[in-house]
C-alpha cells in the first residue's frame, strides 16, 4: 500500500498501470489494493500455466484499455 501510496502522488506515475503480485490475499487488503488505484491483484500459483494465464489476463485488461471503476480485477 506504501508503494502505490507514493506512485500515486506522482503525476508522471499516476497512469502507469499497477498489478501487486502476492502469495497472501485477505479480502481487506485486497479491497484496499482496488482503493487505492491497484489495477489488479495477481495470487502468486504454484502452477506455472495459471500464473502465466493471470499475467497474461491482467495484461490484456490494461491493452484493452478497461476503465479503473475503483474495483480493479482479481486474478
Amino acid at each position: 500500500l506504501e508503494c502505490l501510496s507514493e506512485i500515486n502522488k506522482n503525476e508522471k506515475l499516476k497512469d502507469i498501470p499497477v498489478f501487486v503480485f502476492s502469495i497472501s490475499s485477505p479480502r481487506d487488503a485486497i479491497s484496499m489494493l482496488f482503493k487505492t488505484r491497484a489495477h489488479a491483484y495477481i495470487q502468486k500459483h504454484s502452477d506455472l500455466a495459471q500464473l502465466k494465464q493471470s499475467i497474461h489476463d491482467a495484461i490484456a485488461m490494461v491493452v484493452e484499455k478497461k476503465p479503473l471503476d475503483g474495483q480493479g480485477k482479481n486474478l
